[in-house]
C-alpha cells in the first residue's frame, strides 16, 4: 500500500500546478480533492474492451505525477478510511439511458455512492450534509448543463487548537501590508498545539507555524515577499510534508527579516555554534476565503481533458467536460475548518460549461504579508480509527492549502459566521 511518503511528490506536484494556475489572488482550493477525481477516474484502465488508447492512459498519469494502479489504489484506500478530523464523500451520478458494458465495470469498481443524475437540490443537500453545511450549493448547476456522468467528492476538516490563540494588536504583524489593513492579529506562544519556527528552504529562511488539533496540522508559511505565490506554496508543502527534522538556519542577523525579528543578547549555551536560538511567539493573521475554480480552463495540465477522453470513450458519445471547485476555510482564534465539493460532470454537447539564533537569539514570527498555508491529516486519534497496527493512509495527506492575501481583524473573526460557499 502506497503511504502518505509515497504520495507527497505527486500531490506537491499537483498542488503546485493548480496553485499556479489559479493566481495570486486571496483563494482556498483542495487540491487533493481535484487529484482525487483523475486517481479514481484511473480505475478505468483495469476495464476490459474499454477501448482506451495508450496515449489517454499516459495524459492522465502524467497529470497524476504517479502510475495509473497506484493512483487509483491510494485514491480507493483514502475515501475507504475514516480519519478523526478529516471526513471525505464521494458519489457518482449516471444517466441510465447512456450507460454502456464498460462504464459499468468501471463504476462498480468504485468505492462510490451511485445513483440517476439528482436534481439540482438533491445535489445541494448532498454538499450540504458532506461538508457540515460550509458549502450549501453543489458546484455545477446540474439543470444548465444536463449532464450524463458526474463524478464528485466532498472533503471537510474541523478542528480546535489545543490552546486557543489571543488577540494581539496588529502592529506585531510587523513589515508589509497586514499591518495596516486589519487592527486585530492572532499570537500564541511555543507549545500548548502551536510549534514555531524558522527553517531553512530553497527560498531561503522561512517563518514556519504549525498549528496542531487532534487529527490535523495546519502549517503557516511566510517567504520573503520577492518570491512568487508558487514558489512559496511549493515550499510550504515540501516542509509540511518533509518526513525529517526541521532545518533551522544559524546565520540570521539580529534585526529586522522579512517574517520575523531577531534580538540577539549575551548568556549561557550549549549549543556548538555558540548559538542557543529560540522562537518565543507568533503573530499571525486571522483570515478566510471562499474561491470557486474553474477546473476545466485552468489548463490541460490539472488533467480534467483527459478524465472528459476517458469517460467519452466509456460512454462510446461526445461530451463536454465541466471541472469545478467550491471550497471555504476559516483560521480564527479556536481552530481552523475547511471544505471542498469537487466535480466532474460529462454534458451533452452544445451546453456550454459554466464560467463558474554565547549568543541568546530570540525570534519572533511576523506574518505581515500574503503567505502559504497547507493543512496536513495527522495521526491523532488515527491509529486507534485504523486499527491498532495500521497506520491510518490519511495521516501525512495534505487536505488544504490556501493563499493568504487578504487578512481579516481577530476580535471580528470570532464573532463571524462561518463561510458558506456557492457556485
Amino acid at each position: 500500500m502506497l503511504t502518505a511518503r509515497d504520495l507527497a511528490p505527486a500531490l506537491t506536484r499537483y498542488a503546485v500546478r493548480l496553485h499556479e494556475r489559479i493566481g495570486a489572488a486571496h483563494h482556498v482550493a483542495s487540491p487533493l480533492g481535484a487529484w482525487l477525481i483523475l486517481a479514481l477516474m484511473a480505475g478505468a484502465a483495469d476495464v476490459d474492451e474499454a477501448g482506451l488508447t495508450d496515449g489517454q492512459l499516459a495524459a492522465l498519469a502524467d497529470a497524476l505525477g504517479l502510475d495509473l494502479p497506484s493512483a487509483s489504489s491510494a485514491a480507493k484506500t483514502l475515501l475507504s478510511t475514516r480519519h478523526p478530523a478529516v471526513r471525505a464523500a464521494v458519489a457518482t451520478w449516471l444517466d441510465p439511458r447512456v450507460t454502456t458494458p464498460a462504464m459499468a465495470a468501471f463504476l462498480a469498481a468504485l468505492p462510490t455512492e451511485t445513483g440517476p443524475i439528482p436534481a439540482q437540490e438533491a445535489a445541494d443537500t448532498w454538499a450540504q450534509e458532506h461538508t457540515d453545511g460550509l458549502i450549501t450549493t453543489f458546484p455545477i448547476d446540474l439543470a444548465a448543463v444536463d449532464p450524463f456522468f458526474v463524478l464528485a467528492n466532498a472533503l471537510v476538516s474541523r478542528v480546535t487548537w489545543v490552546e486557543p490563540m489571543r488577540s494581539a494588536d496588529a502592529h506585531g504583524l510587523g513589515p508589509g501590508p497586514f499591518a495596516t489593513s486589519v487592527r486585530t492579529a492572532l499570537h500564541a506562544l511555543p507549545g500548548y498545539g502551536h510549534r514555531l519556527q524558522v527553517e531553512q528552504s530553497a527560498l531561503g529562511p522561512v517563518a514556519v507555524h504549525r498549528a496542531s488539533a487532534e487529527g490535523l496540522t495546519v502549517v503557516s508559511v511566510s517567504a520573503d515577499p520577492e518570491h512568487s505565490p508558487a514558489a512559496v506554496l511549493d515550499t510550504a508543502y515540501r516542509l509540511a510534508l518533509r518526513p525529517g527534522p526541521s532545518v533551522a538556519p544559524r546565520d540570521l542577523e539580529p534585526g529586522q527579516g522579512h517574517s520575523f525579528v531577531v534580538e540577539d543578547r549575551n548568556g549561557w549555551v550549549t549549543s556548538p555554534d555558540g548559538i542557543d536560538m529560540s522562537v518565543v511567539g507568533v503573530t499571525i493573521p486571522a483570515w478566510s476565503a471562499t474561491s470557486n475554480h474553474d477546473l476545466a480552463e485552468l489548463g490541460p495540465e490539472l488533467g480534467f481533458g483527459a478524465v472528459g477522453d476517458i469517460v467519452r470513450t466509456l460512454l462510446r458519445r461526445d461530451a463536454a467536460d465541466v471541472a469545478v471547485q467550491s471550497a471555504v476555510a476559516r483560521f480564527h482564534r479556536e481552530g481552523f475548518e475547511a471544505a471542498a465539493v469537487t466535480a466532474y460532470a460529462a454534458a451533452r454537447v452544445g451546453i456550454p460549461p459554466q464560467q463558474r539564533p554565547g549568543i541568546l537569539r530570540t525570534v519572533r514570527l511576523q506574518f505581515g504579508h500574503p503567505y502559504a498555508v497547507v493543512a496536513v491529516a495527522s495521526a491523532g486519534d488515527a491509529r486507534e480509527v485504523a486499527g491498532p497496527t495500521q497506520a491510518n493512509p490519511w495521516n501525512g495527506i495534505p487536505v488544504f492549502s490556501a493563499w493568504v492575501a487578504e487578512p481579516e481583524d481577530a476580535e471580528d473573526s470570532e464573532d463571524s459566521q462561518k463561510p458558506a460557499a456557492s457556485a
